[in-house]
C-alpha cells in the first residue's frame, strides 16, 4: 500500500523533535486518509470552499504533542493536545 508522504516541513519538524517512528507512521496514515477524504469531497461538492492545506497540515500534526507525552501513544489521555499546540507555536508552525 502506498501512502502519500508527509509535507516536507512536517518531516523536518518531526526529525528535529526526534518523533518516535510509531507516531510518524500514525501521522502519515492520518494525513493520507485526509487526502482521500479531500479528494472525495472535491468530487462530490466541487464548489465547496475550504482550506485544503489546513486540513492536510492538521492531519499531519494533530498528535505531535505525543512527542512530549509518549505514554499517550498507547494510552488515551489529553495532555498531548496542549503540548502539541505549544510545540507548533515554539517552532513557528503556520497552523499554530
Amino acid at each position: 500500500m502506498y501512502l502519500a508522504p508527509l509535507p516536507a516541513q512536517v518531516v523536518s519538524l518531526l526529525e528535529a523533535l526526534h518523533a518516535p517512528p510509531r507516531l510518524v507512521a500514525h501521522l502519515r496514515l492520518v494525513h493520507d486518509v485526509a487526502r482521500t477524504i479531500i479528494s472525495r469531497i472535491d468530487q462530490a461538492w466541487s464548489n465547496l470552499i475550504y482550506d485544503r492545506q489546513a486540513v492536510l497540515m492538521g492531519a499531519a500534526t494533530h498528535d505531535i504533542g505525543k512527542i512530549v507525552h509518549p505514554e499517550e501513544l498507547t494510552h488515551p489521555c489529553h495532555e498531548h493536545e496542549r503540548a502539541g499546540e505549544a510545540l507548533l507555536k515554539a517552532h513557528q508552525h503556520p497552523l499554530s
